[in-house]
């Protein structure tokens, strides 16, 4: 199959400008859908805006805030979604953003050395042979 994350009521979706994941609540139409982040705030997004991850919560079409809220702690999506490989991309990707220049002068250097290690380990293992 080509796709396997779809758009379903209880999904959790990544919504790059709140920076928060949320819970799909309902869906509007074919490009926009009503999102709930779990504190009781809901928000109307784009499906071209969203990332979509493999965590679900329990809940049924237009469930009201505060049942969301419940099942949004009850399946401990917070915690489960900042150790997803999504959420850590984006803490990387927000370090390296945050980096000074001596920060970035000194992350050359440790590539360089690594660099220099494994070329030096590709070279011992060419002369085995």
């Amino acid at each position: 199959m080509v796709f396997t994350e779809f758009i379903s009521i209880g999904g959790v979706v990544y919504v790059p400008a709140l920076n928060k994941a949320c819970v799909i609540t309902n869906v509007i139409d074919l490009n926009r859908l009503l999102v709930d982040d779990g504190s009781l705030n809901r928000y109307t997004v784009s499906v071209k805006n969203i990332k979509m991850t493999d965590l679900t919560v329990k809940i049924s079409v237009g469930a009201r805030p505060g049942t969301v809220k419940k099942a949004f702690a009850a399946a401990d999506i917070t915690n489960k979604f900042v150790a997803s490989d999504l959420a850590k991309g984006i803490a990387r990707k927000n370090t390296r953003a945050n980096l000074t220049d001596f920060d970035r002068f000194k992350l050359m250097r440790l590539k360089q050395a690594r660099n220099r290690i494994v070329k030096a380990e590709l070279g011992k293992m060419n002369r085995k042979k």
